[in-house]
């Protein structure tokens, strides 16, 4: 993917920060999680809205290629991730929080 590196830096402050979080806070039974989502089709990528609408064709498409899922993300799918870490599943797997997961779109 062509010019990917502002991007890709925008994702790995967040990221670094909540992994220090987390490995301070940890031992006093406290998690650091943080969602970084990809390009959802909503706010000013969404489809009917008028950014997208004055994209050049096919600039909507490329990006939603890129994603893991080849797709925009949703909001609901964003709500879904939040949901689980907020919950009480994401206790039993405090392990995976030690790894950075690509999911969805």
């Amino acid at each position: 993917m062509r010019d990917f590196a502002a991007y890709a830096t925008s994702k790995a402050g967040p990221l670094v920060a909540t992994r220090v979080l987390a490995k301070e806070l940890g031992a006093r039974g406290i998690t650091a999680n943080a969602v970084l989502s990809g390009a959802i089709a909503a706010g000013f990528l969404d489809l009917t809205g008028p950014v997208a609408r004055s994209m050049a064709p096919g600039t909507l498409e490329r990006i939603a290629a890129s994603a893991p899922a080849g797709r925009l993300g949703t909001p609901e799918d964003i709500a879904a991730v939040v949901a689980f870490l907020a919950g009480p599943a994401a206790q039993v797997h405090k392990w995976w929080f030690s790894k950075a997961w690509a999911t969805g779109g």
